[in-house]
């Protein structure tokens, strides 16, 4: 339910706020709320975060979500260490059905900020897409299932090195 206790605060005034690494991603700052400590006091507080429309809004703002779309947010982050990677193009792709037996790919793509963080809109809501670094043969694959996913996405992954022939 989200409920947490603070204890054992000297009286005074502080200032309370709710982070998350998702709400980062998408750029989002939450409110701080004012609150004054006084012995013996018990104060109940609620915050909140955003729907994940009202993300999808904020995040894409040039575009407006068609039926059935969403969008795909995360951090290019290094393979090996985990470190976010700025300034790499992230590819989205998915399948469209164009009637019996017809297809045709989607492609989409957004280049990560200097924080290695990144935004794609208009990702089908209804299907498998795939995410992965320009130049990476290896993708993550994932079915949206909000408005708004995050996934992050390994940047300088190979695949496994063959093994050695034996004999």
């Amino acid at each position: 339910e989200g409920r947490f206790l603070v204890g054992g605060l000297p009286d005074g005034v502080y200032a309370l706020s709710v982070s998350h690494p998702r709400l980062r991603t998408t750029g989002v700052r939450t409110n701080e709320t004012r609150v004054a400590v006084e012995a013996l006091n018990v104060a109940e507080l609620e915050v909140w975060t955003p729907s994940a429309e009202t993300l999808y809004e904020r995040i894409c703002r040039a575009s407006s979500a068609g039926e059935g779309e969403g969008a795909v947010v995360g951090v290019a982050r290094d393979a090996g260490t985990g470190v976010p990677v700025p300034n790499v193009e992230i590819e989205a792709s998915w399948s469209v059905r164009l009637g019996p037996g017809g297809a045709r790919g989607v492609y989409e793509s957004a280049r990560s900020d200097e924080e290695g963080r990144f935004a794609i809109c208009g990702v089908p809501l209804d299907g498998p897409v795939q995410l992965r670094a320009s130049g990476n043969s290896v993708a993550v694959r994932f079915d949206p299932d909000d408005y708004v996913v995050w996934r992050d996405v390994p940047v300088g992954s190979s695949p496994p090195p063959e093994p050695p022939p034996s004999g």
